[in-house]
């Protein structure tokens, strides 16, 4: 009985090794998720459309008036489009290096509130604060 015992005792102890080594994973993975720099939909198209350096055109369509931003920030293109007088509905909003989509938002999506914090990525972060 004492065998069968032990070997409980040594399956019940690794059992738990992995367990405290699996939650540790998830812990981590939860801290690092809510370290990632954040910002909302309507603080980055602010950033765009009110910087120094950023290129538009405005366009009337069917009596709505649009406006097309684009800013080249070292690697960085920022891209907005907004509807309305004051630019007050974001359509698009997308942030690229010369490789990639780093970030992009479509009104028809549905996926962000625009007054939801967004994560993303560090070089755009640097850039925006």
């Amino acid at each position: 009985m004492s065998e069968l015992n032990e070997r409980i005792k040594t399956v019940t102890t690794k059992i738990q090794g992995r367990l405290e080594n699996a939650s540790q994973v998830v812990l981590a993975k939860v801290n690092e998720f809510f370290q990632k720099p954040s910002i909302s939909l309507e603080e980055l198209a602010s950033f765009i459309s009110s910087h120094p350096d950023t290129g538009c055109e405005t366009k009337e369509f069917l009596g709505f008036q649009y406006s097309f931003y684009q800013l080249n920030i070292e690697d960085l293109t920022f891209y907005l489009e907004t509807k309305g007088q004051q630019g007050e509905y974001i359509l698009d909003l997308t942030v690229s290096d010369q490789l990639k989509t780093l970030f992009e938002y479509h009104s028809f999506d549905k996926k962000h509130a625009q007054d939801t914090k967004l994560h993303i990525p560090d070089a755009i972060k640097t850039i925006v604060h």
